[in-house]
């Protein structure tokens, strides 16, 4: 039997202490209960607002989830609405905070408390939205249009041949994390064989009070340099 290789029982630790870090690093809390659904194409927010036919549900949610089995020839391709009171026990001000959706298609819009946190083109892939300064303690109302509407400049191409449903059709999760953090971690090993390994790790530190004092320290190399001493 083949020994281990002692660099990668090393790289591999090193890796688990970085996913354990990270994990403490930012909370994340899970909102896909309790919406309201409004199947109501408006633009406009306070149209959608005054609206009495809103329905109670629990995400992920598509409004075409029967059109393939039904009686009814094509399926909806239109916008809708959903709307949540998201309470916030407590912020935290040295934290940040955003919406995280993991899909919703194809064109998203995000209001908090009356006023654009921000948009998305694309179901495919997740996107945050920062509402740090949108929120407040207590109740928030959260709005959301999606529009899953023909449009020829959105990719995939519109004219393919299999459903884009519309809708919040994943996750949806508060993620709150300290204004000062590392993010887009990417880890690689550019050099691989049974001897030795190299390990290279790219990321982006946001640190947007006290940038000009950041410093990095490498501790992985210090703690190989006093082993070898």
């Amino acid at each position: 039997m083949n020994k281990p290789n002692k660099t990668f029982s090393i790289f591999a630790l090193f890796v688990l202490f970085q996913i354990c870090l990270g994990s403490f690093a930012q909370t994340k809390r899970n909102i896909n209960d309790n919406w309201l659904y409004l199947e109501n194409h408006t633009p406009n927010l306070n149209e959608a607002q005054k609206a009495s036919n809103w329905v109670s549900l629990n995400l992920p949610h598509t409004w075409n989830a029967e059109d393939a089995t039904d009686l009814m020839p094509g399926y909806r391709r239109d916008a809708s609405w959903y709307q949540k009171k998201l309470n916030i026990s407590k912020i935290d001000q040295n934290q940040v905070y955003s919406l995280y959706f993991e899909g919703s298609n194809v064109t998203t819009k995000v209001y908090v408390n009356g006023k654009e946190a921000g948009s998305h083109i694309g179901g495919y892939i997740g996107f945050s939205i920062d509402v740090t300064k949108l929120i407040k303690e207590g109740n928030n109302d959260i709005f959301v249009r999606v529009d899953n509407s023909y449009d020829i400049e959105v990719i995939p191409s519109q004219k393919s041949d299999f459903f884009i449903y519309g809708g919040i059709t994943r996750d949806v999760w508060l993620v709150s994390k300290y204004k000062n953090h590392i993010e887009n971690i990417k880890i690689t090993t550019p050099e691989v064989s049974a001897k030795k390994a190299s390990v290279q790790i790219v990321s982006s530190f946001v640190n947007p009070d006290n940038s000009k004092d950041l410093s990095l320290t490498d501790n992985f190399k210090k703690s190989e340099r006093e082993k070898n001493s």
